[in-house]
């Protein structure tokens, strides 16, 4: 939560406070001076959100004790009658390490972490034997898991596959495979059909070894290391991302490659005060476009005004063929580097590169939300199926915290609100639903969010915030 900034001067308060003790039979009363310097309270390097600010008096620190024993796991109570403060440790501070409650505390701890542990492998075997595509089986390892891949992946189509399985880091794992089939039958394969074989070794990945994992790599033709690439892919999220090879696609009769090339270079040689050049390659119904743009100006664009290029880049293609699938690439014209990947198909068009800068956005301009008190949000968006996006907002604070309460007590609107206009600016640029979640920083759920269009008005708006 966002602390707020207050000066760390000194205020002078007239406190009265009743003091018991023993020399008196009743309570008496004193004035006393007391210094504020704006205290704050770290345990093991935690800073404790405290209700009642600790005070300087007569050079001592005086701090609330009743919320610091929560914060230390000792119980607290001020008995008036006897005028004692009584503290009882459960004996968790003891030095004794049978009666200690300390080590039962860890122990206790890493048990629970265990047995979680436990479930989620028993979950994911139970969904996998439920699932009699893939065989059922414990893997420890890397080296495992590449001969699993060997033993029921082995073909593709009618295409005997090679492959390796390595570790690039901590959840994310290199898949490169080869085949060595004459490359008319790769030519014959539907690209669905590559597609979901490399979606089923992802699957299988996550369920039997790491469901965390990312997988990229590609498929070459004969040699695995130094072969020449029919297609590569990545992973983000939980969606895959390809890239069919754009030189070893070969022009067909179905589509005129020189002529939606020559269409883009006179039509869409500038835009936006920058300067375009393109190569066009197709392969059946599957146009490939190298878009070579000036690296400088071209990362000064906004997220909006990229969408806007992609939708002119689509409206040219289409004018020459409108039954193609379109893949393609803006490449640093100086260092080939790339700069932004899409694809189009279904008229659809997607770019995880694109994604990834309109998170940026939102996390840079719609991050704070203040409703008598401040709240930091930070975003994450996923592609769905279909036309729709799936966008996940995490808050910096609990679900239990007073200041969050007074937003759900009282403040659905004003967050329905602010929610609202982050989603407009993502439908700005995709013209697409959303539905999402809203959490708190511990991951649990406080709501979920829908944003659509209703059939009675013509704009699409978030509905009503309920929380859970």
């Amino acid at each position: 939560m966002k602390k707020k900034s207050i000066a760390g001067v000194a205020l002078t308060i007239i406190l009265v406070i009743s003091f018991s003790t023993i020399s008196y039979t009743q309570s008496y009363r004193r004035t006393i001076t007391a210094w504020f310097n704006n205290i704050g309270v770290e345990l093991d390097g935690e800073v404790l959100q405290l209700e009642k600010e600790p005070f300087i008096f007569d050079n001592q620190l005086y701090m609330p004790i009743e919320e610091l024993a929560d914060h230390l796991y000792i119980n607290y109570l001020y008995d008036e009658e006897e005028g004692l403060v009584k503290l009882d440790t459960n004996r968790l501070y003891s030095e004794d390490p049978d009666t200690s409650v300390i080590p039962v505390a860890f122990q206790k701890h890493y048990e629970m972490e265990a047995l979680k542990r436990q479930v989620a492998e028993l979950q994911r075997e139970v969904e996998l034997l439920q699932d009699d595509r893939f065989p059922f089986q414990r893997i420890a390892s890397v080296s495992e898991m590449e001969e699993y891949l060997r033993e029921n992946f082995k073909n593709l189509g009618d295409l005997n596959i090679d492959l390796r399985f390595t570790q690039l880091g901590q959840d994310k794992y290199y898949f490169n495979a080869a085949f060595s089939n004459d490359t008319t039958q790769w030519g014959e394969l539907d690209r669905r059909t590559i597609e979901n074989w490399v979606d089923d070794i992802l699957y299988v990945t996550r369920k039997l070894f790491n469901p965390n994992a990312e997988i990229q790599g590609s498929i070459k033709y004969k040699n695995i290391t130094s072969g020449t690439i029919y297609a590569s892919y990545y992973t983000r999220g939980n969606r895959l991302y390809f890239d069919f090879k754009l030189a070893d696609h070969k022009e067909s009769q179905e589509v005129d490659g020189v002529k939606v090339e020559t269409n883009l270079k006179k039509s869409l040689k500038y835009y936006s005060n920058e300067m375009f050049n393109y190569q066009v390659f197709v392969n059946k119904n599957d146009v490939d476009v190298i878009v070579n743009a000036e690296k400088q100006r071209f990362d000064d664009w906004s997220p909006t005004t990229k969408m806007q290029y992609l939708k002119r880049l689509r409206t040219e293609i289409f004018e020459i063929n409108e039954n193609v699938n379109i893949n393609g690439k803006i490449i640093d014209e100086v260092t080939g580097k790339t700069l932004l990947s899409f694809s189009i198909v279904n008229n659809q068009i997607r770019s995880a590169d694109l994604i990834v800068e309109v998170e940026e956005y939102l996390n840079k301009n719609y991050k704070d939300f203040y409703y008598r008190h401040g709240f930091d949000f930070t975003y994450k968006i996923y592609e769905s199926f279909g036309d729709a996006f799936e966008i996940v907002i995490e808050g910096d604070f609990a679900d239990s915290d007073e200041e969050w309460q007074d937003v759900e007590d009282d403040g659905e609107y004003s967050l329905r609100q602010f929610i609202q206009k982050s989603f407009r600016y993502v439908d700005s640029i995709y013209d697409v639903d959303i539905f999402g979640e809203l959490q708190d920083e511990n991951l649990k759920s406080i709501s979920n969010l829908e944003y659509y269009r209703e059939e009675d008005h013509s704009q699409r708006a978030l509905l009503p915030i309920i929380f859970q």
